[in-house]
């Protein structure tokens, strides 16, 4: 399909859903990325903002939340959710518990693939030494 702003060739944003994988076809290579929703995708690109095409086997990149539109340029893409079959899909639902699974877990798993929460942890050592100035307090009250 074509965009009325260019050369864009690929599914309609209408018929996209989030978390799907973009692939995006480079002549010798295949680019991807996500679909997060309003037409924009979340990939990796150089520092510089735009992959030249060249390959490399290393090299300092960023993550950029970019217009489909602007990453696809003229190259085609498509919808290749083809791991499906093999792996669950996350969607876009997430099960909340405010200390086993909140926000924080959820952004630190993105960013580190571990889900950690920081103020859980504090909030449960600032429990623990809370219980354990009670008992010290009730053993020295008991002790008069």
């Amino acid at each position: 399909m074509r965009s009325s702003e260019g050369n864009f060739s690929g599914p309609s944003v209408q018929e996209l859903v989030p978390g799907d994988m973009m692939e995006i076809h480079r002549g010798l290579y295949c680019h991807w990325a996500l679909y997060v929703g309003d037409g924009d995708v979340v990939h990796v690109t150089s520092s510089a903002g735009k992959l030249d095409g060249t390959f490399s086997p290393g090299g300092k990149v960023v993550v950029k939340r970019e217009k489909l539109e602007m990453v696809v340029s003229s190259d085609r893409c498509e919808v290749n959710n083809a791991l499906d079959r093999k792996y669950q899909p996350r969607g876009t639902d997430y099960d909340y518990h405010l200390l086993l699974e909140n926000c924080e877990h959820f952004v630190t798993l993105l960013r580190y693939g571990k889900e950690e929460s920081r103020q859980v942890r504090s909030l449960f050592w600032t429990a623990v030494g809370a219980a354990g100035s009670a008992g010290v307090a009730v053993l020295l009250y008991r002790g008069h």
